[in-house]
């Protein structure tokens, strides 16, 4: 129980925290800051892995027609801000950086931030990416990948049509939606909902959630070739909207097979929904 209290007024905490972020520019705006627009196409390098590294910016990768890859970094910032897009490039690893005062701890409320960061990856990249944010939005659409790492501290993170190995994606206080993926899955949320839409059958699905419902959709085939380990310590879990596992606090529910396929869901607060067509 005294989890649960703490857990509660951990959400309370951080609902707060969010209002503020979310907030910040219209509380605490006294210019209009400075438009920023900067541009840097990549023309003669080719990289294996991209890394991210964002305090404060909505991140967006996305495919182009081109044969290399695009940075491109708009919006507006503090005036006392410099520098705040730099690259770095390492062999065949290309970092880039949004880094918006190097002060940011003690000038936690900036005046006037809001910057967009698009990565256009080439049909040919078919490498790894690695995007860490502070606060701000995470988008990756149409792409096909070896590899995904992604952390948001405070934000969403939204992912459609893309095609890869394995993935790890980590959201600290934000929803996470997945959506026509392929590939092997692990999925943390602190305090959001988790919803994701497979295209294809997958040999392993992590999820994992502090506080927050879970929705997976899966194809065609089904779930009795996956092997099942469904738990919800304070919510309830059901399939193709049939209740399993009802306990007299919280759900549990196992199911075994033999075909490596495997599904694992956690959520400490929050009910487990999952579904597929019959």
């Amino acid at each position: 129980m005294m989890k649960k209290l703490a857990l509660f007024g951990l959400v309370l905490f951080i609902t707060g925290s969010i209002g503020v972020l979310v907030f910040r520019n219209e509380i605490y705006q006294i210019g209009v800051g400075t438009e920023i627009d900067e541009r840097i196409a990549f023309t003669d390098a080719e990289f294996e892995m991209v890394i991210v590294e964002a305090d404060v910016a909505d991140v967006r990768f996305t495919p182009t027609d081109r044969d290399h890859i695009e940075v491109s970094l708009t919006g507006s910032v503090d005036d006392s801000s410099e520098n705040v897009l730099t690259v770095d490039e390492d062999s065949q690893v290309l970092t880039v950086n949004i880094k918006q005062d190097q002060m940011f701890f003690f000038n936690f409320f900036p005046k006037s931030n809001n910057l967009t960061l698009e990565v256009k990856l080439p049909e040919s990249f078919t490498g790894q990416l690695e995007a860490n944010i502070g606060v701000g939005e995470l988008e990756l659409e149409n792409l096909m990948l070896t590899q995904l790492l992604t952390k948001v501290n405070v934000g969403s993170v939204i992912i459609n049509q893309v095609e890869l190995d394995s993935a790890n994606v980590i959201a600290n206080v934000g929803d996470i939606d997945i959506a026509n993926v392929t590939g092997d899955w692990s999925v943390e949320a602190d305090v959001g909902d988790v919803n994701i839409d497979l295209l294809a059958p997958i040999d392993q699905l992590d999820v994992e959630t502090n506080i927050g419902n879970v929705k997976i959709h899966l194809p065609e085939t089904g779930i009795e070739d996956y092997q099942l380990q469904l738990q919800a310590d304070l919510g309830d879990i059901s399939l193709n909207g049939d209740k399993v596992g009802t306990g007299d606090v919280g759900s549990s529910y196992i199911q075994q097979s033999t075909s490596g396929q495997r599904l694992s869901v956690y959520s400490d607060i929050g009910d487990i929904k999952i579904d597929w067509k019959q």
